[in-house]
């Protein structure tokens, strides 16, 4: 179905990982070509508030941060992950290379305000809130090529389903996962029929990233705010026909869903606070 580990630049790297590299460069794409030329056009930002030289140094400074939170979430909250240091890794290594471990995507989003701080605070002349509506259709890009190394590599699946189920070739998480959980037999045969979800969130990260370039070109804030929530939303809903392993719980929530469910209420009370600031204001001007 696919090989397990490619080549890039003579450096051999798993399947997911090279999908993340490709996500990356598409990301950086969307930002500079799109997202960034649209902001301008609708007259809330000068080319300037960016330094066209240093976007890309910004950008990779914004997506390490993300890929790093997706890594130390996956630490925190994954079933075959720690926090501590395996006894052959070296506590650099395993925390800040990018391509260390496996991840999480939600921390992603959590180290996301972060990195945009880090990345574009520093001499840009531009609010910190444009700032993540600018880059959060390429955040979304990102996540969405994550998943689909999520699928090329057989993890991140859904509940068994034999009429919308996909089934994964040998050496897919999903078919080890059968295996060890004696449903079939190793060798020769492909994985019980299983939903893609890893599709399924491809397809809405795409979505949410095409609605934050709406905002952009309709000159409208808050689009990182509302990718977020809708993020959320959706993570909350998938994640009742998830079916892989790895993933924590606590109850009878995964630990993704609480967080979706920290994340939407944050979001939330945020937005009825600057209502009732709007009207305050639309009060005290008449």
């Amino acid at each position: 179905m696919y090989p397990a580990k490619l080549t890039l630049l003579g450096v051999q790297v798993s399947v997911w990982n090279a999908a993340l590299i490709g996500a990356a460069v598409a990301g950086y794409l969307v930002l500079r070509y799109v997202s960034l030329p649209l902001f301008v056009r609708t007259g809330r930002g000068e080319r300037a508030a960016f330094d066209e030289r240093w976007v890309w140094v910004r950008y990779l400074v914004v997506l390490y941060a993300c890929v790093i939170g997706a890594q130390l979430f996956a630490y925190l909250f994954d079933v075959k992950t720690s926090l501590s240091v395996p006894p052959n890794r070296h506590w650099a290594e395993y925390y800040l290379n990018p391509l260390a471990g496996s991840k999480t995507l939600y921390g992603a989003i959590a180290l996301y305000p972060l990195g945009v701080a880090m990345a574009f605070l520093p001499r840009a002349k531009l609010s910190y809130s444009q700032a993540c509506d600018v880059v959060a259709p390429s955040l979304f890009v990102v996540i969405a090529g994550a998943r689909l190394g999520c699928f090329l590599q057989g993890c991140c699946y859904g509940v068994r389903s034999e009429s919308l189920g996909l089934s994964f070739a040998e050496r897919s998480v999903v078919y080890f996962d059968q295996v060890r959980d004696g449903l079939i037999v190793r060798g020769g045969t492909w994985s019980l029929p299983v939903l893609p979800t890893q599709l399924l969130e491809m397809g809405a990260a795409v979505a949410i990233s095409v609605t934050a370039l709406g905002f952009v070109i309709g000159g409208l804030g808050g689009g990182a705010r509302v990718s977020v929530f809708a993020y959320s939303v959706f993570r909350f809903l998938v994640e009742f026909i998830r079916d892989d392993s790895n993933r924590n719980a606590y109850g009878v929530l995964s630990t993704s869903q609480w967080l979706a469910l920290v994340l939407i209420g944050m979001l939330a009370v945020e937005l009825i606070l600057r209502r009732r600031k709007l009207a305050h204001r639309a009060v005290d001007s008449t």
